[in-house]
């Protein structure tokens, strides 16, 4: 996924520059989020080529880091309240999306008296 099509997807014109290292920063986390919590790595010729929904996950996450509400679930000032989502709360519901459309892979680790891959 390029910085291009991520502010795309995230409605930030090509043209304003403003963000872009903040941005290449985000997208670099949000992508290893992925590649982590799917348990591959993506890549098609030496590329990490994300399927459609996973570049959805990683806008979805870019878009939660630049709110700036980390940590924060709620807040209330001069009777006004808001609720956020907490990066827990966020990073729990975009691995049930990734889940749902089975991208995650389980990694079995041997264990017990089996060796050499021998099962």
């Amino acid at each position: 996924m390029t910085l291009e099509e991520l502010k795309i997807r995230l409605d930030i014109p090509l043209e304003d520059t403003s963000r872009d290292a903040k941005l290449k920063l985000l997208l670099v986390d949000a992508i290893d989020f992925v590649v982590r919590t799917c348990n591959q790595t993506f890549l098609v010729n030496d590329v990490v080529t994300l399927p459609p929904i996973a570049q959805n996950v990683v806008a979805a996450f870019v878009r939660s880091e630049l709110s700036g509400n980390d940590g924060v679930t709620s807040e209330s000032i001069g009777g006004m309240s808001q609720s956020f989502e907490s990066s827990d709360d966020r990073n729990a519901a975009l691995t049930s999306k990734l889940r749902k459309v089975g991208l995650i892979r389980v990694r079995f680790t041997p264990f017990g008296g089996r060796r050499n891959g021998t099962y």
